[in-house]
């Protein structure tokens, strides 16, 4: 695929992920459903504490920690938004994944195999989304002293930083649902 139809994939995706999500919950009414929103936006709301950064330093220093291959068609801000719809379904999807394997409460329990199931998906959706941005040439992460190639594939390299983010939210994430899961805020489960 070439970069255009990439970017218009992409960002195509992204733009349906709130309605589908709000969507799914409204018609269904049911406890996943209402759980998958807030998944969804808690999500939403840990990408955008780095996508908004990473796209505004993009969009104004060209030795920025991202750097896009082929500029987008849209605005940094909007990029950033529409990415933090993304790192919410992928969220979701992880959530999915951890709720399939080991059940509806799997966040209860800190430090377990839910958590790891959480972080294994985490790490390998990162090292995916990255090679789909090279491959497309669409994005890369900027290789520095302090963001370290990790491992290449042919001419492609992939650094810790994006690695280290996906090790970091998912962790925040696990507490957060944790906490909602026990009940120490206001849930439609109880």
């Amino acid at each position: 695929m070439d970069t255009d139809g990439f970017y218009i994939v992409n960002y195509s995706l992204a733009a349906l992920f709130p309605v589908l999500v709000s969507l799914w919950a409204w018609l269904r009414r049911d406890f996943p459903s209402q759980e998958v929103r807030v998944v969804f936006w808690l999500g939403t709301g840990l990408g955008a504490l780095w996508e908004f950064p990473f796209n505004a330093w993009a969009a104004f220093d060209t030795d920025a920690i991202v750097i896009y291959l082929t500029e987008p068609p849209l605005s940094w801000p909007l990029c950033a938004l529409l990415h933090s719809f993304w790192d919410g379904a992928l969220f979701v999807a992880g959530w999915a994944l951890v709720t399939l394997i080991h059940g509806r409460y799997a966040f209860r329990a800190f430090f377990s195999a839910p958590m790891v199931t959480l972080l294994v998906w985490s790490q390998l959706q990162e090292i995916l989304v990255e090679a789909l941005s090279l491959a497309s040439g669409a994005w890369m992460w900027n290789v520095t002293s302090w963001n370290p190639a990790l491992f290449e594939i042919g001419s492609l390299q992939f650094t810790i930083l994006p690695q280290i983010i996906w090790l970091v939210a998912p962790i925040i994430f696990f507490a957060y649902m944790r906490h909602w899961q026990s009940g120490g805020t206001s849930n439609v489960d109880r």
